[in-house]
């Protein structure tokens, strides 16, 4: 309770100085929003996008899941959560970009690797297992490549390879493929660094992260 407290008083201090110092452009964002990038990012607490990419209110739609993934192009099934989220900001608020932005020491990649590599099932959990099966391709992919790799290695290069995955199910979604053929949208792959700050950013045509 005390923490929580404590949120509200943060809030009383942002009315107070950034709300009222910008009423006028809260208010005008108030009538709508026009961003031109989308990123898609993992829910974990340590990566803050508002901090790392010095995010302006109304400036960027962003939504967050485990692990930052896209899920596959399907119809099926009731709720669609992120690929409701894309198909708004594609269809509706027309960003120019979409970013897949993933980072380190992910605890959704963890949880898939780890369940690779006991008896343990995923669906002993009601929703994550079956949501982060999604990558097990792709750290397959990764161990198929080189069974000599570290625990610390799988790791990284899953949250890569996840990445990657990610882009290749954006693809498959029907307005994402309209929207690239018009070349009214574009695709960027991302990976933060907890520890050391550092970003890379995929190269799409050499298919391999870069330091910025």
């Amino acid at each position: 309770m005390e923490y929580f407290l404590k949120l509200i008083g943060n809030y009383k201090e942002f009315y107070n100085d950034e709300f009222t110092s910008q009423k006028s452009s809260y208010q005008e964002m108030a009538q709508g929003q026009s961003p031109k990038v989308m990123v898609i990012g993992c829910c974990d607490s340590r990566v803050s996008l508002d901090r790392i990419l010095r995010i302006d209110p109304g400036e960027v739609f962003v939504v967050r899941n485990v692990a930052n993934l896209v899920p596959p192009f399907e119809k099926s099934g009731r709720y669609h959560g992120t690929s409701a989220a894309i198909e708004f900001g594609i269809k509706h608020l027309k960003v120019r970009h979409i970013a897949i932005m993933g980072h380190s020491q992910c605890g959704g990649v963890k949880a898939c690797i780890e369940a690779s590599q006991t008896d343990k099932k995923q669906d002993e959990t009601l929703f994550i297992g079956s949501w982060v099966s999604m990558i097990a391709a792709a750290m397959k992919r990764i161990k198929d490549q080189c069974n000599t790799l570290s625990h610390e290695e799988i790791q990284f290069q899953t949250e890569l390879e996840a990445i990657k995955q990610s882009i290749a199910n954006l693809h498959n979604f029907p307005f994402v493929k309209a929207a690239m053929k018009e070349k009214s949208l574009y695709i960027h792959g991302l990976h933060f660094d907890i520890g050391t700050g550092q970003l890379r950013r995929l190269d799409n045509d050499l298919e391999q992260f870069d330091l910025i």
